[in-house]
């Protein structure tokens, strides 16, 4: 048995990275979310070139942050798990 007694404990997580398979328009996508703490989010999509498509370029660039590519996919792989 420990002699340790845990008080209290705090987890900080300040990085992640999510595997994600998706459809939009009847294509499939592949792609790699990544979020830390200093630089926010990356997208990285799994394709031949690993080149982001144009219609993602757009919503990354053009969208506000609330109703980024990058928050939408986040959002939906958590009510996925949850």
């Amino acid at each position: 048995m420990s002699e340790i007694t845990i008080k209290e404990s705090n987890q900080r997580i300040t990085g992640w990275a999510k595997d994600i398979n998706f459809e939009y328009e009847g294509e499939r996508y592949s792609v790699i979310l990544y979020w830390n703490i200093e630089d926010g989010y990356e997208l990285l999509f799994k394709n031949k070139n690993c080149q982001t498509p144009e219609w993602a370029e757009k919503w990354i660039v053009e969208g506000d942050v609330s109703e980024s590519l990058f928050a939408v996919l986040d959002e939906l792989t958590e009510r996925e798990d949850g």
